[in-house]
């Protein structure tokens, strides 16, 4: 069962990326709003009993994840399209919130990779800069606040997760790191097609990372979770 879960999460981003690649809106329709609630139904068969707080995080991240990707399938569809996109960019931001809640809730003995190495935060700092001075002059005037606080967002996770770097084992710290970058430059993707420019197979470059991230970052918190209670922390 795990691993025919596993294999339709593949067909069905297979299927979403090929329908985004030829732009065939029935197949999207199909496809998308099953995705995320598949690899929900791969998670809770993968994290092994018992339920923890760390594992209904995750889930909750998921959840938020499939209500963005439903809500982001009809920004296309006047007359509503601010207000869908902004609601799909709402339920995204608490998803993000969800995934750094669950990575700082991580218990370790061993010191912060950033308290070794905080320079990594300036990097990111720069990306984040970068990123809203280069969409800045496209973003309507009203969207410019929580498109802001969206990217802020964004950043702060991948931070938070590089955070556990050393702290957790190092096969589940490149899944979850590689993951969360990976959901990063699609969200960077989204907003370039969004506010700036359009590019060839915009949609199909920004589902191939955003499906291959979650994905990832399931794959990490499967491990996570795991190795939590293998060290019987189970209030965690």
């Amino acid at each position: 069962m795990k691993n025919k879960l596993l294999i339709l999460y593949l067909v069905l981003s297979i299927l979403n990326i090929i329908a985004s690649a030829i732009d065939h809106s029935v197949l999207i329709y199909i496809t998308k709003p099953l995705l995320m609630l598949v690899l929900i139904g791969y998670f809770l068969k993968q994290a092994h009993q018992p339920t923890s707080t760390f594992k209904k995080i995750i889930v909750a991240a998921l959840f938020f994840s499939w209500l963005g990707d439903t809500f982001l399938m009809f920004v296309e569809n006047p007359p509503f399209i601010e207000w869908f996109f902004l609601i799909g960019l709402g339920a995204f931001l608490i998803a993000h919130l969800c995934y750094i809640s669950a990575f700082l809730k991580i218990p370790s003995q061993e010191t912060s990779f950033l308290k070794k190495q905080p320079w990594w935060i300036a990097v990111f700092l720069g990306f984040l800069l970068l990123n809203i001075y280069t969409l800045w002059s496209g973003i309507p005037a009203d969207m410019k606040i929580p498109v802001v606080i969206y990217s802020c967002v964004i950043v702060l996770m991948a931070i938070t997760c590089l955070h556990l770097k050393g702290r957790i084992p190092k096969e589940a710290f490149l899944y979850l790191f590689g993951g969360v970058l990976l959901f990063v430059l699609s969200d960077t993707c989204i907003g370039i097609k969004k506010f700036k420019y359009f590019f060839p197979f915009a949609q199909a470059t920004i589902m191939i990372l955003y499906l291959s991230g979650q994905l990832f970052i399931c794959q990490g918190a499967i491990k996570i979770h795991n190795y939590i209670n293998k060290k019987g922390n189970h209030d965690v």
